[in-house]
């Protein structure tokens, strides 16, 4: 305003600088964190292939090419990474790394059931420095280790940079076989689509893909979030069913009507039950995905969100699952 004279805060003469090279920069920001341990064992190991010139952990290149470790924080631990995600370990369970690339004896469906059992029992504490230690091969579920066992003498692949968070959670792990129509397991509650879906490389899959890292993030981080940002995974459900709609030929609610009786046959009984509760039957499957797509108060609903989208993943799996 005119007339008005700005007052400036004072500054002294002199204001004190520390300046010195980038190398002993770094240095000191590494130093300054490895003895407080502020960082854990991937963030270090990040940091000292990125700007100490360390060659890639197998820590590393195992999170770069399924996203597991930073996803999953019970996995980023030092134990886990020194005994269990190592090359030796690794090794036995049928992966390997080369040349900062992880490579595999695996298809991507067996290697998350073997992840996830590894998961399982990392989060369970069944493997821990005191417990079944240097035994994680031995830990497994027997049908893991037998998949292990099967695939040995198999060649090593390159593996696929293709997040697995959204599929191992730390739960039970998945049959690698799944049947297109097949009796879904007991659905865990907070489990977007009910669990993991098989489906055929397609653009509905990789929407699919999307939607679970970006709901697990979601539930991992919910402090960060408002209370309206279930609303944004109820519109990415409608987005979904649209795509995979479009793929299959028909209009999105022809799409969901003629598909929910012959996807509802593999819902087991807790499942329906589940549906019945927020109402999602044959002729109201197509209103509640629709009301997605507009910024409704129910579409806030986390939990309805998830029902939905156990109907709308076995309407998907029955037209784009894997043979």
């Amino acid at each position: 305003m005119p007339g008005t004279v700005l007052s400036l805060p004072e500054f002294p003469p002199l204001l004190p600088c520390n300046v010195c090279t980038q190398e002993i920069a770094l240095k000191n920001v590494f130093r300054k964190h490895s003895d407080t341990g502020s960082w854990l064992p991937l963030e270090r190991d990040i940091f000292l292939a990125k700007y100490m010139g360390e060659p890639k952990s197998p820590f590393v290149v195992l999170d770069e090419y399924t996203g597991l470790i930073s996803a999953h924080g019970y996995l980023n631990k030092r134990f886990v990474k020194e005994e269990i995600f190592n090359q030796d370990t690794l090794k036995k369970l049928g992966f390997d790394i080369k040349d900062d690339q992880l490579l595999s004896q695996h298809t991507f469906e067996q290697a998350i059931v073997i992840l996830s059992d590894i998961a399982k029992n990392i989060k369970e504490k069944n493997i821990t420095t005191r417990k079944n230690r240097g035994r994680v091969l031995e830990v497994l579920a027997a049908g893991t280790r037998a998949l292990v066992d099967s695939n040995k003498g198999k060649a090593y692949e390159p593996a696929a940079k293709e997040s697995m968070a959204a599929s191992v959670d730390g739960g039970e792990p998945k049959n690698e076989k799944l049947p297109r129509k097949s009796k879904r397991t007991k659905v865990r509650q907070n489990e977007i689509f009910g669990g993991p879906l098989y489906l055929k490389t397609s653009e509905a899959n990789n929407l699919y893909r999307d939607i679970s890292d970006l709901y697990y993030h979601y539930m991992e981080n919910r402090n960060k979030f408002s209370a309206n940002f279930p609303a944004i995974i109820r519109m990415s459900l409608r987005m979904l069913a649209e795509v995979a709609a479009n793929e299959d030929g028909q209009a999105i609610s022809k799409y969901l009507q003629s598909n929910y009786k012959e996807a509802a046959k593999t819902f087991d009984r807790d499942t329906k039950t589940t549906l019945s509760n927020y109402n999602i039957r044959e002729n109201t499957i197509t209103q509640l995905i629709q009301t997605g797509a507009h910024a409704y108060s129910s579409s806030n609903n986390i939990e309805q969100t998830v029902a939905i989208s156990i109907a709308l993943g076995a309407i998907v799996t029955l037209t784009h699952g894997k043979v």
